[in-house]
């Protein structure tokens, strides 16, 4: 078994109210991580939250087991609203 994976799951309690879970599966028990606070009023809002949630978990992992290469030099991006023309 895989610690790191983690299941987003929607469910719908009453209808019309949907929560994002994240669980994670302990043996022959799944136990929730994380879970949305409160209702959401659509499936695909509760599913996209849900992603924005398992999406900062991983970052967060992946953050906490490397250290961020130092920054060497500053790149300054350029804004160019001309027109572009290819010749």
């Amino acid at each position: 078994m895989n610690p790191d994976r983690v299941a987003l799951i929607v469910d719908e309690p009453i209808p019309g109210h949907y929560y994002w879970i994240l669980q994670r599966q302990d043996g022959a028990a799944c136990r929730a991580v994380a879970a949305a606070e409160g209702p959401l009023p659509s499936h695909g809002l509760a599913l996209m939250a849900g992603t924005t949630a398992l999406q900062r978990r991983l970052s967060s992992r992946v953050l906490d087991r490397r250290p961020l290469p130092p920054v060497l030099d500053f790149e300054q991006p350029r804004i160019d609203f001309a027109p572009t023309s290819l010749q």
